[in-house]
Parts: structure tokens; C-alpha cells; sequence
């Protein structure tokens, strides 16, 4: 008799061991859903805020009659032209 009891508790002790397992893993697929819904939506951010940065500089553009802001990518026309005309010259006056 008393075996019998052991062995319906050892049943019943596996059950409940393989629900609980069954829950952990339901969790953890689901907290893993969750966190790449949130990858692919800050993706999606990002991507829409490249969109409206290019849509901006398009406009930018259109506005100066299709010439870049030297501001905006961090070089003085005239600065630059200068550099150039220098590297220029120098490359010619070592060969």
C-alpha cells in the first residue's frame, strides 16, 4: 500500500514538474516575442526618421538649386577649395 502512494505521488510530482516547465518555457517564448517586437518597431522608428532626414535634405537641396549645405557636412566651401588647390600644387612640386 505504501508503494502505491509513493508511485501516485512520484506521478503526480512529475506532472506538475513538467507543467512547470511547459509555463517557464511559455513565458520565455513569449518575453522573447516580446522583445523582438520592440527590436523590429525601434527599427522601424529609425528607419522612418532616415526616411524624413533624406526627405529634408532632398527639400534642402531643390531650395539651393541643387547644391549641398557645406555647413551641414562640415566643410567651408572655401576652406576646402583652398585645401585642395594646396594638396594639388604640393603633389606636383615632390614628384
Amino acid at each position: 500500500m505504501d508503494e502505491v502512494l509513493k508511485e501516485k505521488q512520484r506521478r503526480t510530482m512529475g506532472k506538475e514538474t513538467t507543467a512547470l516547465r511547459e509555463q517557464m518555457e511559455k513565458e520565455a517564448r513569449q518575453r522573447e516575442f516580446a522583445a523582438a517586437k520592440r527590436e523590429k518597431e525601434a527599427q522601424k522608428r529609425e528607419r522612418e526618421r532616415l526616411k524624413a532626414e533624406i526627405e529634408k535634405d532632398k527639400a534642402e537641396r531643390r531650395a539651393r538649386g541643387g547644391t549641398l549645405n557645406s555647413v551641414s557636412i562640415g566643410v567651408e566651401k572655401s576652406s576646402f577649395s583652398l585645401i585642395l588647390t594646396i594638396t594639388f600644387f604640393c603633389s606636383f612640386s615632390n614628384t
